[in-house]
């Protein structure tokens, strides 16, 4: 499952972006390629959604997420693609290590490279500008084996309820799991004095983000499989939503939108449906209450 990425990669793409000005700057793109050309020095060059061409030098790391990074001379620091692939051209020298997540890796045999490689090409990114196939692959099968632990965790008559509350109250579960984000993210960020409780913390809401949306994940996918495969049975049709969800995910650019989303949804399903099944509780508690005596 790759929903806790999504969440990762949605928060690098919304930071802060610099603008490009003098020379030995950072260079920060969004969107649009980056080109550090032949007469040009940056410290390090980020790229968004887009990739990275190194004419000139950077004398830091040459960062691409949702793209590629070329090397046509030299990077002083690392090389990193998470989302795409590195291209080490004739002459590309390298100080660092080469970090490619969701690509390939091409050297030319006269390129050098300081460090170590580490490539990881069974994952892609939401949104990212080219799939390979291994990385789509990936994607589907970590999606697949997630939901089948989830579904038989959780119980498929829960992960039914879920679901059912999902369809009836489609508006409501963004709005609480936007929230429920909001929340997530002030208690990471609040610190405490001491080290290893704020450490604790800090694994404390990750753990529940991530089985929160994973239950979540669960129950949009049995939706989502509900509407595709009506004729067939309730497990067999929740893997055919979360192959459906993943492959929209995978679209260039919209991918992201669509992982953002479906983030909100995830998180905000099983909430809203304890609340609601909390609200049952206390109507039928009502009615069963004997009434007060005079």
């Amino acid at each position: 499952m790759t929903l806790f990425v999504d969440l990762l990669f949605a928060m690098a793409l919304a930071a802060p972006q610099g603008t490009p000005a003098n020379a030995a700057e950072d260079r920060d793109q969004f969107g649009r390629n980056l080109v550090i050309e032949k007469s040009e020095k940056a410290d390090d060059a980020v790229c968004r959604l887009c990739s990275i061409s190194v004419r000139g030098v950077v004398q830091g790391d040459a960062v691409a997420l949702g793209g590629s990074v070329e090397v046509n001379s030299e990077v002083a620091g690392d090389v990193i693609a998470v989302g795409g692939g590195v291209r080490l051209e004739p002459g590309a020298h390298v100080g660092g290590d080469a970090v490619v997540i969701g690509g390939p890796l091409e050297r030319a045999k006269d390129s050098r490279l300081g460090g170590e490689v580490t490539s990881i090409p069974w994952f892609a990114l939401p949104g990212q500008r080219q799939v390979f196939v291994l990385g789509a692959l990936g994607d589907v099968g970590m999606s697949l084996l997630a939901v089948s632990l989830f579904y038989v965790a959780a119980r498929p008559r829960r992960i039914e309820r879920m679901a059912e509350t999902f369809r009836r109250h489609y508006l409501l579960a963004p709005v609480i799991g936007a929230v429920l984000l909001i929340l997530a993210i002030f208690l990471l960020d609040l610190r405490i004095h001491a080290k290893h409780i704020s450490q604790i913390k800090d694994y404390v809401v990750l753990l529940a983000l991530l089985v929160i949306s994973g239950l979540g994940w669960t129950a949009a996918a049995r939706e989502a499989g509900r509407r595709l495969a009506r004729q067939s049975r309730p497990f067999v049709a929740t893997l055919a939503g979360a192959m459906a969800i993943t492959a929209i995910s995978l679209i260039p650019f919209l991918g992201v939108a669509v992982a953002a989303i479906l983030m909100l949804f995830a998180l905000g399903i099983p909430l809203t449906c304890a609340l609601k099944a909390a609200d049952w509780r206390l109507l039928m508690r009502r009615r069963t209450a004997p009434p007060i005596a005079p």
